[in-house]
């Protein structure tokens, strides 16, 4: 379905809001897989309630490793965004940060035998 044209009809604070929501969603669903928890997924209603409830449980069980990795990519990724986003003008092309981010972290982590030492899981 297309239904994109229908947001012209929305207000702006019900537009915000909604883009609110899943920002806070998609956060939440990726908070596991920051903290390296392997987490059981949840369907139907409230599963954003259910996650955050078993992310919270299993909090002792974080792995420092992968949380010091996605902290370090994040101090990487927001500042990078950011210069893109200032000197558009000036760039041909912006730097694709994400693929650079994402192929020197699985080298480092995959060169450092982080997934066999650390239990750190390459994807």
């Amino acid at each position: 379905l297309q239904l994109g044209f229908l947001s012209t009809y929305l207000s702006d604070p019900i537009v915000k809001a909604f883009t609110s929501g899943t920002a806070f969603h998609v956060t939440i669903s990726q908070l596991n897989t920051m903290l390296g928890l392997r987490l059981p997924r949840f369907t139907g209603p409230f599963t954003l309630f259910k996650t955050l409830a078993s992310l919270l449980g299993a909090l002792s069980m974080t792995n420092i490793v992968e949380l010091i990795i996605s902290l370090i990519c994040l101090g990487v990724l927001i500042p990078m965004k950011e210069i893109n986003s200032r000197f558009r003008q000036k760039f041909r092309t912006p730097i694709p940060i994400e693929i650079i981010m994402l192929i020197v972290a699985t080298a480092v982590t995959f060169a450092t035998s982080l997934d066999k030492r650390c239990n750190v899981q390459i994807v």
